[in-house]
């Protein structure tokens, strides 16, 4: 591949990246001044969820890290946080849910702990999708169906996800071993 194109995949990687921040910042907007239908904060979820599969399966490609590869997971972090925050804003959870997620997972971070994070936040997504279920059961069908919609297209993105938070467990017991 040549240089020019994997220097262009990789700066739309990172803009992918930069701009799940930029929707995470959104649905925390629209959770603090109480605006925002359920309908688009839950469009702009999947838009950010969306780029990060994205962005990931164009580092690949290009065989090169963004720049903003390092703040990928912080970001996810943070857009989790913020789509909880906007469910405590509904009425679905008290705020410590979020605030409880956010140091939880940063804590996971710091320790390098992935597979206990990654638990922790598919809880934490599983969460937000219960209370999509009350709130909407349209709204959550269409979820479930952009969910099944990435897995089929991700599948190997979801295979190596699932194969890293396995060896997680591995890496434990044999530790405790």
């Amino acid at each position: 591949m040549g240089e020019a194109i994997r220097a262009s995949l990789t700066n739309w990687a990172d803009l992918l990246t930069f701009s799940r921040l930029l929707l995470a910042l959104f649905i925390l907007f629209f959770a603090l001044t109480g605006n925002g239908s359920p309908d688009l904060v839950l469009l702009i979820y999947l838009a950010a969820w969306t780029t990060d599969n994205l962005d990931g399966y164009l580092a690949r490609k290009s065989g090169q890290e963004g720049r903003l590869a390092n703040y990928d997971l912080p970001f996810d972090i943070f857009l989790v946080a913020s789509g909880l925050a906007y469910l405590v804003s509904e009425g679905f959870y008290s705020p410590w849910v979020p605030m409880i997620y956010f140091v939880a997972a940063l804590l996971l971070t710091f320790f390098d702990l992935k597979t206990p994070l990654m638990t922790l936040s598919f809880i934490a997504i599983l969460l937000s999708y219960r209370a999509l279920l009350r709130l909407d059961g349209r709204l959550a069908f269409y979820a479930l169906i952009w969910a099944l919609v990435i897995a089929i297209v991700n599948r190997k993105g979801l295979a190596r996800q699932i194969r890293l938070y396995l060896a997680g467990f591995k890496r434990r017991e044999e530790d405790e071993t």
